[in-house]
């Protein structure tokens, strides 16, 4: 019977500092099944006897394979093809007017998780360009804490439980090729997406600007200090005319007073004041 790992209160209140410094991420006061939980298989991969050794290690950073691990396990990576649909949607009518008159359209899906948002973005982008003489030329960044996800982002490869959630049958059949039980992303899309790691916290945001930023459903796991840094510094990489989406739950309401909230079909989005 494999034994579970329990963590005290001193080592989860170190925890949580490190967590909240590594990975931006607010676990909260009551969060200590959700560490043992994700923390115990990878003490167990990596021979770790129990929490206090596993906190010296990521301390020590000596361990990279270890530290993504350790972040990797913490972060939440739930996501679809066209999750929410509705900001889609508000991408399209946009897309239709002055920002997709662009010479080069930049793109930025600042927590791409396994990279469903991203390739949703390109396959709306190339349903306008196949229905219409004028094209839209475009170029799209991925960007996730995790090199885990990133990877599998990059494959492009999605089994069919993930292809059958938000995904419509016709896009399926346009942009994945089956191959066995999965179904890879065809190179038209993947050709004009980078995926790349980046911290929205500590990273450096040397970006050429964007004309669209999607920062969706991430920073509701970050303090109220950090989320007021990160919204800063995407108003700092938006194009003047740019827009930032964020998630139906979201609001930048105590956290930012640079953007101008807009309506757009049945969503709204944010453009810089």
């Amino acid at each position: 019977m494999v034994m579970i790992k329990k963590v005290t209160a001193k080592e989860y209140a170190e925890l949580k500092s490190i967590v909240k410094k590594l990975a931006g991420v607010e676990l909260g006061n009551n969060k200590q099944y959700l560490v043992e939980s994700r923390f115990n298989p990878i003490m167990k991969d990596f021979n770790i006897d129990g929490f206090s050794s596993l906190i010296n290690k990521v301390k020590n950073r000596r361990e990279k394979d270890l530290i993504e691990k350790f972040i990797d396990a913490i972060t939440t990576h739930e996501t679809l093809f066209f999750r929410d649909r509705t900001p889609f949607d508000a991408l399209k009518k946009l897309l239709a007017g002055d920002l997709g008159k662009k010479r080069k359209l930049r793109i930025w899906s600042a927590a791409a998780s396994t990279g469903q948002e991203a390739y949703s973005i390109a396959m709306i982008i190339e349903e306008m360009n196949r229905l219409k003489s004028v094209k839209i030329n475009y170029e799209i960044l991925g960007t996730d804490i995790s090199e885990d996800v990133l990877k599998y982002a990059q494959n492009g490869i999605y089994r069919k439980h993930e292809v059958s959630r938000g995904l419509p049958k016709e896009y399926l059949s346009r942009y994945f090729k089956q191959e066995g039980m999965s179904y890879r992303v065809k190179n038209e899309l993947k050709r004009h997406i980078t995926f790349k790691k980046f911290n929205l916290i500590t990273g450096a945001y040397n970006f050429s600007k964007f004309d669209i930023i999607f920062c969706r459903n991430v920073l509701i796991y970050f303090d109220d200090m950090n989320k007021k840094l990160i919204y800063r510094k995407l108003h700092s990489v938006l194009e003047k005319d740019g827009c930032l989406f964020i998630g139906s739950s979201e609001s930048l309401m105590n956290y930012s007073t640079d953007f101008k909230k807009v309506a757009v079909e049945r969503s709204f989005v944010y453009s810089k004041k």
